[in-house]
């Protein structure tokens, strides 16, 4: 399965947390606030997706982001520690 313009593949998600790991001096607290963040602007998407998917569509796609980037963080926090 390929990934659309706005994914954002495995690899990238691993170089990102890489990134985040090494370059700020308190990666926690800006993990803290960017992951919201990222979500929230995932978000925008489904929305525009009203019309098509209705409410219940949209509210699928929204607790599906919420549940990946969950996986995610706990995930990556076991194999790649942020200190």
């Amino acid at each position: 399965m390929s990934a659309g313009p706005c994914d954002i593949t495995d690899d990238e998600a691993a170089v990102g947390w890489a990134i985040l790991r090494k370059v700020p001096k308190d990666p926690q607290a800006l993990v803290r606030w960017l992951v919201p963040v990222l979500v929230l602007v995932s978000f925008v998407p489904d929305f525009l997706l009203y019309g098509d998917g209705g409410a219940t569509g949209v509210g699928a796609l929204l607790l599906m982001h919420v549940t990946v980037a969950t996986a995610a963080v706990v995930t990556y926090r076991k194999v790649m520690p942020l200190s």
